[in-house]
């Protein structure tokens, strides 16, 4: 009934809904972050500024993503003043998801290359007794 309910609603609607749920999300994982921070520090760990960086573009990208009115995407040129505004707000909005993209990759970059580097002591299994 839900998911019927979700169907029924405006394609504006819809996109005020997902925007702000997608606030919540960002919100709720920037206290994650903060979280494993602190406890970080206390295992005497460190948060460096570049494991923020990728928090910080995709944070900015929904800012930007969101500052786009849906309609303005769907729109003819006679509907809002200028020329083009819907291939501009398209554009607007491809850009800043491949922004946003560029944020995912880098993190998970940053993860991969924090594990394989990490100074952790190793086993040799190849070594012979």
């Amino acid at each position: 009934q839900r998911i019927a309910h979700a169907a029924a609603m405006s394609p504006e609607r819809r996109a005020a809904v997902a925007s702000a749920a997608a606030g919540v999300m960002t919100a709720v994982a920037w206290f994650v972050f903060a979280d494993a921070a602190v406890k970080a520090d206390r295992k005497g760990h460190t948060v460096d500024a570049v494991d923020v960086l990728p928090g910080i573009g995709a944070t900015l990208a929904l800012l930007l993503i969101n500052m786009v009115d849906y309609g303005e995407i769907s729109a003819d040129s006679f509907s809002f003043s200028g020329e083009n505004v819907a291939a501009k707000a398209r554009a607007w909005t491809f850009f800043w998801f491949l922004g946003m993209f560029a944020c995912i990759f880098g993190s998970i970059f940053l993860l991969v290359f924090r594990h394989e580097h990490h100074d952790a002591p190793q086993q040799d299994v190849a070594k012979s007794s």
